[in-house]
């Protein structure tokens, strides 16, 4: 037997999905919370067995003791340095802890559409606005990762359902004193993973140069922990000097 190190990526996929559904099959519809519930604790579960132990990953919350700073929403996946700094709370799987010791956030959500989609942009971006002014939040490793996308025919559907989210998110973003933080990865389970590209010019924060769009199948999930296949479709370069 040869060595296949692709089916092994692609074996992780299919772990997340199958375990995934257990609880949706057994009771339906009775408890979105708690089959929301679920699919959190898969993620941190896979994340604790593939990133460093000197991670944390738990869900919690980034809070500041700066006046007037605010505190961050829920993080479904909050990816912590316990070196850096000591946590301020750290009990039955919930943490929170100052900017400095967050390392990354990971938001879940069942389906990828426009209001989930949304609703995860804006999440990222009040978890880095809690981390002013003590660090920089563009330090910050944000992600989502969504379970299904039975509304997405093709990855061009899916391509379309994130370019108008995201169109929107922006256009309410005008009128606002905002910084533009947005996720490094969103990947969608055994379909595409969108990235963006972000680059520092000196003297200057860092801007977004382009968001691409991938097609890797089921090897979706490595993208969280690992580099990313070819590009393939969105290349929106709309928000550069937005």
């Amino acid at each position: 037997m040869t060595r296949n190190t692709i089916a092994c990526l692609e074996s992780w996929a299919d772990e997340l999905l199958s375990r995934a559904l257990r609880v949706r099959n057994l009771i339906g519809d009775a408890h979105w919370l708690s089959d929301g519930h679920h699919k959190e604790e898969i993620v941190r579960e896979y994340l604790v067995r593939h990133l460093p132990q000197s991670l944390r990953v738990s869900r919690g919350f980034v809070c500041s003791t700066d006046p007037g700073t605010r505190v961050s929403p829920e993080v479904d996946v909050l990816i912590t340095d316990q070196a850096s700094a000591l946590p301020w709370f750290a009990e039955g799987g919930l943490i929170i802890v100052p900017p400095s010791a967050a390392r990354g956030q990971i938001h879940v959500k069942t389906e990828f559409r426009s209001g989930e989609i949304t609703d995860v942009l804006e999440s990222i971006f009040s978890t880095c606005e809690s981390c002013e002014p003590q660090r920089d939040p563009s330090h910050l490793w944000s992600g989502a990762i969504f379970f299904a996308h039975s509304e997405c025919e093709s990855d061009d559907a899916c391509s379309g359902i994130f370019s108008g989210a995201l169109s929107r998110y922006l256009g309410r973003q005008k009128d606002r004193r905002r910084k533009l933080y947005l996720p490094d990865c969103i990947a969608i389970v055994d379909g595409p993973v969108i990235t963006t590209e972000k680059a520092r010019y000196e003297g200057v924060e860092t801007q977004v140069e382009a968001i691409r769009m991938f097609t890797c199948g089921r090897l979706s999930v490595t993208s969280l922990n690992r580099g990313f296949p070819r590009p393939f479709l969105l290349n929106a370069r709309m928000l550069h000097k937005r």
